[in-house]
Protein backbone atom coordinates (compact mmCIF):
# COMPACT_ATOMS: atom_id res chain seq x y z
CA UNK A 1 0.00 0.00 0.00
CA UNK A 2 1.36 3.49 -0.82
CA UNK A 3 2.51 5.92 1.87
CA UNK A 4 -0.51 7.29 3.68
CA UNK A 5 -1.70 10.68 2.55
CA UNK A 6 -1.86 13.20 5.38
CA UNK A 7 -5.01 14.82 6.71
CA UNK A 8 -3.65 18.17 5.55
CA UNK A 9 -3.30 16.94 1.98
CA UNK A 10 -6.84 15.61 1.95
CA UNK A 11 -8.14 18.81 3.51
CA UNK A 12 -6.46 20.82 0.77
CA UNK A 13 -7.61 18.49 -2.00
CA UNK A 14 -11.27 18.70 -0.97
CA UNK A 15 -11.37 22.40 -0.19
CA UNK A 16 -11.64 21.75 3.51
CA UNK A 17 -14.17 18.97 2.98
CA UNK A 18 -16.55 21.61 1.69
CA UNK A 19 -20.19 21.02 0.83
CA UNK A 20 -19.38 21.68 -2.83
CA UNK A 21 -17.01 18.68 -2.77
CA UNK A 22 -19.56 16.32 -1.21
CA UNK A 23 -20.63 13.63 -3.68
CA UNK A 24 -22.27 11.08 -1.40
CA UNK A 25 -23.47 10.29 2.11
CA UNK A 26 -24.38 7.12 3.92
CA UNK A 27 -24.76 5.48 7.29
CA UNK A 28 -21.02 5.25 7.85
CA UNK A 29 -19.96 8.68 6.63
CA UNK A 30 -19.49 11.03 3.68
CA UNK A 31 -17.64 10.88 0.36
CA UNK A 32 -15.88 13.93 -1.07
CA UNK A 33 -14.22 14.51 -4.41
CA UNK A 34 -10.83 16.13 -4.55
CA UNK A 35 -7.67 16.78 -6.56
CA UNK A 36 -4.19 16.18 -5.17
CA UNK A 37 -1.26 18.44 -6.03
CA UNK A 38 -0.11 15.98 -8.70
CA UNK A 39 -3.59 16.37 -10.31
CA UNK A 40 -4.74 12.90 -9.23
CA UNK A 41 -8.52 12.99 -8.91
CA UNK A 42 -9.66 11.18 -5.79
CA UNK A 43 -12.74 10.25 -3.80
CA UNK A 44 -12.30 10.48 -0.04
CA UNK A 45 -14.61 8.32 2.06
CA UNK A 46 -14.60 9.82 5.55
CA UNK A 47 -15.93 7.58 8.31
CA UNK A 48 -18.41 9.27 10.63
CA UNK A 49 -16.78 9.89 14.03
CA UNK A 50 -19.66 8.33 15.98
CA UNK A 51 -19.77 5.27 13.75
CA UNK A 52 -15.98 4.97 14.00
CA UNK A 53 -16.35 4.64 17.77
CA UNK A 54 -19.36 2.31 17.68
CA UNK A 55 -18.23 0.18 14.72
CA UNK A 56 -14.41 0.29 14.55
CA UNK A 57 -14.50 -3.02 12.65
CA UNK A 58 -16.11 -1.31 9.64
CA UNK A 59 -13.03 0.72 8.68
CA UNK A 60 -10.69 -2.20 9.33
CA UNK A 61 -12.90 -4.56 7.37
CA UNK A 62 -13.10 -2.30 4.32
CA UNK A 63 -9.33 -1.75 4.37
CA UNK A 64 -8.73 -5.50 4.63
CA UNK A 65 -11.06 -6.33 1.74
CA UNK A 66 -9.79 -3.58 -0.58
CA UNK A 67 -6.15 -4.37 0.17
CA UNK A 68 -6.40 -8.10 -0.56
CA UNK A 69 -9.14 -8.42 -3.21
CA UNK A 70 -7.98 -7.44 -6.71
CA UNK A 71 -10.33 -7.56 -9.67
CA UNK A 72 -11.13 -5.26 -12.60
CA UNK A 73 -14.71 -4.93 -11.33
CA UNK A 74 -13.86 -4.02 -7.74
CA UNK A 75 -12.88 -0.53 -6.66
CA UNK A 76 -9.20 -0.32 -5.74
CA UNK A 77 -7.83 1.55 -2.74
CA UNK A 78 -5.15 4.21 -3.27
CA UNK A 79 -4.28 4.62 0.41
CA UNK A 80 -5.79 5.43 3.81
CA UNK A 81 -5.58 8.26 6.31
CA UNK A 82 -6.02 7.20 9.92
CA UNK A 83 -5.63 9.10 13.14
CA UNK A 84 -7.57 9.01 16.45
CA UNK A 85 -10.18 11.57 15.39
CA UNK A 86 -10.25 10.97 11.62
CA UNK A 87 -10.35 7.93 9.39
CA UNK A 88 -10.69 7.97 5.62
CA UNK A 89 -10.25 5.77 2.57
CA UNK A 90 -8.71 7.38 -0.51
CA UNK A 91 -10.11 5.92 -3.73
CA UNK A 92 -9.90 6.82 -7.42
CA UNK A 93 -12.69 9.15 -8.51
CA UNK A 94 -15.07 7.52 -10.99
CA UNK A 95 -16.03 10.05 -13.64
CA UNK A 96 -19.45 8.56 -14.37
CA UNK A 97 -20.54 8.32 -10.77
CA UNK A 98 -22.83 5.57 -9.55
CA UNK A 99 -25.29 3.36 -11.39
CA UNK A 100 -27.98 4.94 -9.21
CA UNK A 101 -27.34 8.29 -10.85
CA UNK A 102 -27.89 6.79 -14.32
CA UNK A 103 -30.95 4.74 -13.43
CA UNK A 104 -32.65 7.81 -11.98
CA UNK A 105 -31.25 10.85 -13.83
CA UNK A 106 -32.30 14.06 -12.12
CA UNK A 107 -34.39 16.79 -13.72
CA UNK A 108 -34.62 14.88 -16.99
CA UNK A 109 -31.27 16.29 -18.06
CA UNK A 110 -29.97 13.12 -19.67
CA UNK A 111 -31.28 9.92 -21.12
CA UNK A 112 -30.61 6.76 -19.15
CA UNK A 113 -28.33 3.95 -20.21
CA UNK A 114 -29.36 1.67 -23.06
CA UNK A 115 -29.88 -2.07 -22.70
CA UNK A 116 -26.46 -3.01 -24.10
CA UNK A 117 -24.78 -0.78 -21.51
CA UNK A 118 -26.98 -2.04 -18.68
CA UNK A 119 -26.37 -5.71 -19.50
CA UNK A 120 -22.63 -5.05 -19.70
CA UNK A 121 -22.74 -3.31 -16.29
CA UNK A 122 -24.68 -6.20 -14.74
CA UNK A 123 -22.18 -8.64 -16.24
CA UNK A 124 -19.32 -6.64 -14.68
CA UNK A 125 -21.02 -6.63 -11.27
CA UNK A 126 -21.69 -10.37 -11.43
CA UNK A 127 -18.05 -11.05 -12.32
CA UNK A 128 -16.81 -8.89 -9.45
CA UNK A 129 -19.08 -10.50 -6.87
CA UNK A 130 -18.34 -14.01 -8.18
CA UNK A 131 -14.65 -13.24 -7.63
CA UNK A 132 -15.36 -12.13 -4.04
CA UNK A 133 -17.29 -15.31 -3.31
CA UNK A 134 -15.04 -17.89 -4.94
CA UNK A 135 -11.65 -16.57 -6.09
CA UNK A 136 -10.51 -13.77 -3.79
CA UNK A 137 -7.62 -14.54 -1.36
CA UNK A 138 -10.15 -13.77 1.37
CA UNK A 139 -13.71 -14.87 0.55
CA UNK A 140 -16.13 -11.97 0.99
CA UNK A 141 -19.89 -11.49 1.28
CA UNK A 142 -20.58 -7.88 0.25
CA UNK A 143 -23.90 -7.55 2.16
CA UNK A 144 -24.94 -4.23 0.58
CA UNK A 145 -25.15 -4.67 -3.18
CA UNK A 146 -27.29 -1.89 -4.69
CA UNK A 147 -27.08 0.75 -7.49
CA UNK A 148 -25.43 3.42 -5.33
CA UNK A 149 -22.60 0.99 -4.49
CA UNK A 150 -21.80 0.35 -8.15
CA UNK A 151 -19.50 2.94 -9.71
CA UNK A 152 -18.82 3.51 -13.42
CA UNK A 153 -15.49 4.55 -14.91
CA UNK A 154 -14.82 6.51 -18.12
CA UNK A 155 -15.76 3.49 -20.26
CA UNK A 156 -18.83 2.62 -18.14
CA UNK A 157 -17.04 -0.40 -16.72
CA UNK A 158 -18.73 -1.21 -13.41
CA UNK A 159 -16.81 -1.41 -10.14
CA UNK A 160 -18.37 -2.69 -6.93
CA UNK A 161 -17.59 -0.48 -3.94
CA UNK A 162 -18.45 0.10 -0.26
CA UNK A 163 -17.29 -2.88 1.78
CA UNK A 164 -18.03 -1.26 5.16
CA UNK A 165 -20.41 -4.01 6.27
CA UNK A 166 -18.87 -6.86 4.26
CA UNK A 167 -18.40 -10.21 5.96
CA UNK A 168 -15.46 -12.56 5.53
CA UNK A 169 -16.20 -16.24 4.94
CA UNK A 170 -13.92 -18.77 6.65
CA UNK A 171 -12.30 -21.17 4.22
CA UNK A 172 -14.76 -20.37 1.47
CA UNK A 173 -17.58 -22.12 3.38
CA UNK A 174 -20.80 -20.44 2.26
CA UNK A 175 -22.55 -21.35 5.51
CA UNK A 176 -19.88 -19.81 7.72
CA UNK A 177 -19.31 -16.22 8.70
CA UNK A 178 -16.37 -14.36 10.16
CA UNK A 179 -15.52 -15.28 13.77
CA UNK A 180 -16.19 -11.88 15.29
CA UNK A 181 -19.56 -11.57 13.58
CA UNK A 182 -22.17 -13.11 15.87
CA UNK A 183 -25.26 -12.17 13.87
CA UNK A 184 -26.37 -10.11 10.94
CA UNK A 185 -26.67 -7.06 13.13
CA UNK A 186 -23.93 -4.48 13.45
CA UNK A 187 -23.01 -3.02 16.81
CA UNK A 188 -25.62 -0.35 16.11
CA UNK A 189 -28.32 -3.02 15.83
CA UNK A 190 -28.88 -2.45 12.14
CA UNK A 191 -29.59 -5.11 9.55
CA UNK A 192 -26.78 -5.95 7.17
CA UNK A 193 -27.84 -4.29 3.96
CA UNK A 194 -30.36 -1.80 2.64
CA UNK A 195 -34.13 -2.08 2.77
CA UNK A 196 -35.45 -3.76 -0.36
CA UNK A 197 -32.17 -5.52 -1.12
CA UNK A 198 -31.79 -7.56 2.07
CA UNK A 199 -32.25 -11.31 1.65
CA UNK A 200 -35.31 -12.52 3.60
CA UNK A 201 -33.31 -15.08 5.58
CA UNK A 202 -31.30 -12.26 7.17
CA UNK A 203 -34.47 -11.01 8.80
CA UNK A 204 -34.99 -14.49 10.24
CA UNK A 205 -31.62 -14.48 11.98
CA UNK A 206 -29.52 -16.31 9.39
CA UNK A 207 -25.87 -15.34 9.05
CA UNK A 208 -24.72 -13.48 5.92
CA UNK A 209 -23.79 -15.82 3.06
CA UNK A 210 -23.00 -15.55 -0.66
CA UNK A 211 -26.64 -16.46 -1.37
CA UNK A 212 -27.61 -13.16 0.25
CA UNK A 213 -25.55 -11.28 -2.34
CA UNK A 214 -27.21 -13.36 -5.07
CA UNK A 215 -30.58 -12.17 -3.76
CA UNK A 216 -29.45 -8.52 -3.83
CA UNK A 217 -28.15 -8.94 -7.38
CA UNK A 218 -31.52 -10.37 -8.41
CA UNK A 219 -33.28 -7.34 -6.95
CA UNK A 220 -30.86 -5.15 -8.93
CA UNK A 221 -31.80 -6.95 -12.18
CA UNK A 222 -35.53 -6.58 -11.51
CA UNK A 223 -35.04 -2.92 -10.59
CA UNK A 224 -33.20 -2.22 -13.84
CA UNK A 225 -35.88 -3.92 -15.93
CA UNK A 226 -38.92 -2.40 -14.18
CA UNK A 227 -37.43 1.02 -13.52
CA UNK A 228 -38.84 0.85 -9.99
CA UNK A 229 -36.97 1.07 -6.72
CA UNK A 230 -37.68 -1.89 -4.41
CA UNK A 231 -38.68 0.51 -1.63
CA UNK A 232 -41.14 2.21 -3.98
CA UNK A 233 -42.79 -1.13 -4.79
CA UNK A 234 -42.89 -2.00 -1.10
CA UNK A 235 -44.80 1.21 -0.36
CA UNK A 236 -47.03 1.30 -3.46
CA UNK A 237 -47.79 -2.40 -3.85
CA UNK A 238 -47.28 -3.70 -0.32
CA UNK A 239 -44.97 -6.42 -1.59
CA UNK A 240 -41.34 -7.05 -2.45
CA UNK A 241 -40.11 -6.36 -5.96
CA UNK A 242 -39.76 -10.14 -6.45
CA UNK A 243 -43.38 -10.75 -5.45
CA UNK A 244 -44.66 -7.94 -7.65
CA UNK A 245 -42.81 -9.12 -10.75
CA UNK A 246 -43.65 -12.77 -10.00
CA UNK A 247 -47.36 -11.84 -9.95
CA UNK A 248 -46.97 -10.84 -13.63
CA UNK A 249 -45.01 -13.96 -14.63
CA UNK A 250 -45.23 -15.42 -17.21
CA UNK A 251 -48.32 -14.17 -19.06
CA UNK A 252 -48.65 -10.56 -17.88
CA UNK A 253 -45.13 -9.32 -18.52
CA UNK A 254 -45.85 -7.34 -21.70
CA UNK A 255 -46.36 -3.97 -19.94
CA UNK A 256 -43.12 -4.41 -17.99
CA UNK A 257 -41.18 -5.43 -21.11
CA UNK A 258 -42.60 -2.59 -23.21
CA UNK A 259 -41.78 -0.07 -20.49
CA UNK A 260 -38.23 -1.41 -20.34
CA UNK A 261 -37.90 -1.13 -24.13
CA UNK A 262 -39.12 2.48 -24.01
CA UNK A 263 -36.54 3.38 -21.39
CA UNK A 264 -33.58 1.36 -22.63
CA UNK A 265 -33.86 1.51 -26.43
CA UNK A 266 -31.92 4.05 -28.50
CA UNK A 267 -34.08 6.51 -30.41
CA UNK A 268 -32.94 4.90 -33.67
CA UNK A 269 -32.76 1.11 -33.80
CA UNK A 270 -33.56 -1.34 -36.62
CA UNK A 271 -36.93 -3.03 -36.10
CA UNK A 272 -35.41 -6.49 -36.44
CA UNK A 273 -33.44 -5.87 -33.25
CA UNK A 274 -36.57 -5.25 -31.16
CA UNK A 275 -37.27 -8.96 -30.70
CA UNK A 276 -33.66 -9.55 -29.66
CA UNK A 277 -33.88 -6.85 -27.01
CA UNK A 278 -37.28 -8.11 -25.83
CA UNK A 279 -35.86 -11.62 -25.43
CA UNK A 280 -32.94 -10.29 -23.39
CA UNK A 281 -35.28 -8.33 -21.11
CA UNK A 282 -37.36 -11.46 -20.54
CA UNK A 283 -34.18 -13.41 -19.73
CA UNK A 284 -33.18 -10.73 -17.21
CA UNK A 285 -36.58 -10.99 -15.55
CA UNK A 286 -36.29 -14.78 -15.31
CA UNK A 287 -32.77 -14.59 -13.92
CA UNK A 288 -33.82 -11.89 -11.45
CA UNK A 289 -36.68 -14.08 -10.20
CA UNK A 290 -34.36 -17.08 -9.86
CA UNK A 291 -31.89 -15.05 -7.82
CA UNK A 292 -34.59 -13.66 -5.49
CA UNK A 293 -36.28 -16.93 -4.55
CA UNK A 294 -37.14 -17.14 -0.87
CA UNK A 295 -35.15 -20.27 -0.12
CA UNK A 296 -31.37 -19.58 -0.38
CA UNK A 297 -30.50 -23.09 -1.58
CA UNK A 298 -32.69 -22.68 -4.68
CA UNK A 299 -30.83 -19.59 -5.87
CA UNK A 300 -27.98 -19.96 -8.37
CA UNK A 301 -24.38 -19.22 -7.42
CA UNK A 302 -22.73 -15.99 -8.55
CA UNK A 303 -20.45 -17.81 -11.04
CA UNK A 304 -23.60 -19.25 -12.64
CA UNK A 305 -25.17 -15.80 -12.68
CA UNK A 306 -22.00 -14.29 -14.16
CA UNK A 307 -22.05 -16.94 -16.89
CA UNK A 308 -25.65 -16.11 -17.81
CA UNK A 309 -24.99 -12.36 -17.83
CA UNK A 310 -21.90 -12.91 -19.99
CA UNK A 311 -24.01 -14.92 -22.41
CA UNK A 312 -26.60 -12.15 -22.65
CA UNK A 313 -23.84 -9.59 -23.12
CA UNK A 314 -22.33 -11.60 -25.99
CA UNK A 315 -25.75 -12.14 -27.53
CA UNK A 316 -26.51 -8.41 -27.55
CA UNK A 317 -23.09 -7.53 -28.93
CA UNK A 318 -23.85 -9.64 -31.97
CA UNK A 319 -27.30 -8.36 -32.93
CA UNK A 320 -26.90 -9.69 -36.46
CA UNK A 321 -27.08 -13.25 -35.15
CA UNK A 322 -30.11 -15.12 -36.42
CA UNK A 323 -29.83 -17.90 -33.87
CA UNK A 324 -32.61 -18.03 -31.28
CA UNK A 325 -31.55 -17.17 -27.75
CA UNK A 326 -31.12 -20.17 -25.50
CA UNK A 327 -33.91 -20.51 -22.99
CA UNK A 328 -33.03 -20.36 -19.28
CA UNK A 329 -35.46 -22.60 -17.35
CA UNK A 330 -37.07 -20.83 -14.43
CA UNK A 331 -37.24 -23.04 -11.37
CA UNK A 332 -38.93 -21.42 -8.43
CA UNK A 333 -39.82 -22.66 -4.99
CA UNK A 334 -43.33 -21.27 -5.23
CA UNK A 335 -42.57 -18.05 -3.36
Amino acid sequence: MPTRISYGQLNEATGGFSASSLIGSGLFGHVYKGVLRDNTRIAVKVLDTKMARESPWSFKRECQVLKRARHRNLIRIITICSRPDFKALVLPLMSNGSLERHLYPSHGLKRGLDLIQLVSICSDVAEGVAYLHHHSPVKVVHCDLKPSNILLDDDLTALVTDFGIARLVKGGDESANVKETISIYSTSGLLCGSVGYIAPEYGLGRSPSPKGDVYSFGVLLLEIVTGRRPTEVLIDEGSSLHEWVKSHFPHKLDPIVEHALDRCTPSVMPKEYTKIWRDVILEMIELGLMCTQFTPSTRPTMPDVAHEMGRLKDYLSNTSSSLPIEEVPLKTDGV
